[in-house]
């Protein structure tokens, strides 16, 4: 498991800092189970499949139900199944 804040960009996606993908060795085309939490309201989970980019798509039905726009902040936790985590 590992945490950060993000930030939802253009076209609804969070980009995985550089620093996390090469620390836990994340691989562009993997699914991982992202679980969001948000400031004042509440967390969502979903699965993801990590882009060429770095980035992951949030699913527009949980940007529609929670009111995200582009620019908001939430922690993103991402779920590995890695023996490099510690």
């Amino acid at each position: 498991m590992v945490e950060f804040l993000g930030r939802l960009i253009a076209g609804n996606r969070l980009t995985v800092p550089v620093e996390i993908r090469w620390r836990f060795k994340l691989e562009p085309g993997e699914i991982y189970f992202i679980r969001l939490k948000f400031a004042d309201w509440g967390s969502e989970e979903f699965y993801a499949r990590l882009q060429k980019g770095g980035q992951i798509t949030v699913p527009i039905e949980i940007v529609q139900s929670e009111g995200l726009e582009k620019g908001d902040v939430m922690q993103v936790r991402i779920m590995v199944r890695n023996n490099n985590l510690q």
